[in-house]
């Protein structure tokens, strides 16, 4: 559903609860101005798709490398992908989930090398998920291939539990376009410890 579709919806009475500066709030992500040690809201599950921006030659927000606390965080490449993934950490509850669908390029290439080296050892990542292989038939007109990154606080009981991060790597179904499925294979998945990924950045 997209934004102007709530709105109309909003305005003709009760079809939808009261959203707008209740649980939406409609501004820039890196507007909030507080300084990230005292944000007064924090969620316990963040979910988004940020902006697809390619590798290259593409013009970038500069707000989303340059928030209060942004200096504390490495941005390869000055990647808007990687202001989310740092700035959702700072909104989110100790034992909060963020899930972010975002272009596998800027997650999984050499120049992010360091970006990942610091989510391996501030965060628990609990899952990654590489569609590369079958982008094309989960997004209509997809040009890069997607990823999804799930992770958490590191103080969370789920790293308490577990050092385990759940790797996927679907692969495209010539028979997609019949019965709209994705199969995951054995060959598919991976259950890989986090430390082990933390080496494979570092070497």
């Amino acid at each position: 559903m997209e934004p102007p579709v709530l709105s109309e919806l909003r305005a003709q009475g009760k079809i939808l609860p009261p959203l707008l500066d209740v649980t939406m709030r409609l501004g820039n992500f890196f507007d909030f101005a507080d300084p990230p040690d005292t944000y007064s809201q924090r969620y316990d599950l963040i979910i988004g798709n940020p902006p697809w921006l390619s590798r290259q030659g593409e013009e970038k927000d500069p707000k989303t490398t340059q928030w209060k606390g942004a200096e504390d965080f490495p941005f390869p490449g000055q990647s808007p992908t990687w202001g989310f993934v740092w700035k959702s950490s700072l909104l989110l509850k100790e034992t909060g989930i963020i899930a972010l669908l975002i272009n596998a390029g800027h997650l999984f290439s050499t120049t992010a090398r360091g970006a990942m080296q610091k989510l391996y050892v501030d965060f628990k990542v609990h899952m990654l998920v590489n569609f590369a292989d079958a982008r094309f038939q989960l997004f209509d007109g997809a040009k890069a291939p997607a990823a999804l990154v799930v992770y958490g606080k590191k103080g969370s009981i789920a790293q308490n539990s577990s050092d385990i991060v759940e790797v996927f790597s679907p692969k495209a179904n010539p028979d997609y376009y019949v019965d709209k499925r994705i199969v995951l294979t054995a060959d598919d998945a991976a259950r890989i410890s986090q430390k082990n990924l933390l080496h494979t950045q570092s070497t």
